[in-house]
């Protein structure tokens, strides 16, 4: 064996290795005294953990927490003033950040919010052009309010219609089914 069974000793020192494995052992063991040198150390070990009268893990455990402790006392006082600045830097950053938000309005769901005067729902065809469109809302002097929804579907406010004035509102309705071609659905919203 040419090379040192280093991976094997522990287990020979603990009389555990067996069969072939064990008698390559031996045989090197023979005539290298670094490996023996090895076995040596490895059986005091065994003595003093043995004498120890603990187990393995509660032998690791207690040096973690010896390394812990010697840890903790290197890190001195600065660690909370440390921790506090940098807390202090988190939230002036999030203060800046949310100043710097838009303030304005922003799109929501057909509907979620109500529009000053008469607002009717209108679709229109798919194949409507954008021309189209504009002339038939010319027409009742209509603007998009918000739109297209998931269905098509827009809401348009009639802008000269005042909300009690029901004749006005209902040719304006009329005027919008009239444009068959363009307009696909109106109704007014309640």
């Amino acid at each position: 064996m040419s090379e040192h069974p280093e991976e094997l000793l522990p287990w020979y020192a603990n009389d555990t290795l067996a069969g072939e494995e064990r008698e390559r052992v031996e045989r090197h063991l023979a005539g290298c005294a670094h490996c023996r040198a090895e076995l040596a150390l490895l059986h005091a070990m065994r003595r003093e953990v043995k004498a120890l009268d603990a187990a393995p893990g509660e032998l690791v455990r207690a040096q973690l927490l010896k390394e812990a402790r010697r840890s903790r006392l290197k890190r001195g006082r600065w660690m909370p003033a440390a921790l506090a600045a940098s807390l202090a830097v988190v939230v002036i950053q999030a203060a800046v950040l949310l100043s710097l938000l838009p303030r304005h309005e922003s799109y929501g769901p057909l509907g979620a919010r109500t529009a000053p005067g008469v607002i009717v729902q209108v679709r229109f065809a798919p194949d409507a052009t954008e021309r189209e469109m504009r002339d038939v809302l010319s027409a009742v002097n209509g603007s998009i309010v918000e739109g297209p929804g998931a269905l098509g579907v827009y809401r348009v406010r009639l802008a000269a219609i005042p909300s009690g004035d029901r004749e006005r509102i209902a040719a304006a309705i009329e005027t919008l089914r009239a444009a068959a071609p363009v307009v696909t659905h109106v109704e007014r919203e309640p």
